[in-house]
């Protein structure tokens, strides 16, 4: 399953540790500063839960899985390619 993690820091600033918490999952892709490809086998819960203690006081985090439909333009071949691999796996 591929998820959509995405957070917003009370004050505009990277989160080195809610990073490294993502990063602990089985496959993800930097889609802006503040989001994420993720994919894993946990449920959206989970994925929130998992990434929750490494949020700040007032941060935000967002998590929804994505089906298989997808568009996007813009982006390097490194991370085209993940997500064709992401939805096929």
């Amino acid at each position: 399953m591929v998820y959509i993690v995405s957070y917003h820091p009370k004050l505009p600033r990277k989160n080195s540790a809610l990073v490294q918490s993502v990063c602990k999952f089985e496959g993800y892709a930097l889609l802006s500063d503040y989001s994420f490809l993720v994919r894993t086998k946990f449920s959206a819960s989970s994925v929130r839960d998992r990434i929750k203690p490494n949020l700040r006081v007032g941060d935000e985090l967002f998590v929804c899985k994505l089906e298989k439909s997808a568009a996007w333009t813009g982006f390097d071949a490194k991370f085209s390619q993940w997500v064709r691999n992401a939805f096929d796996e």
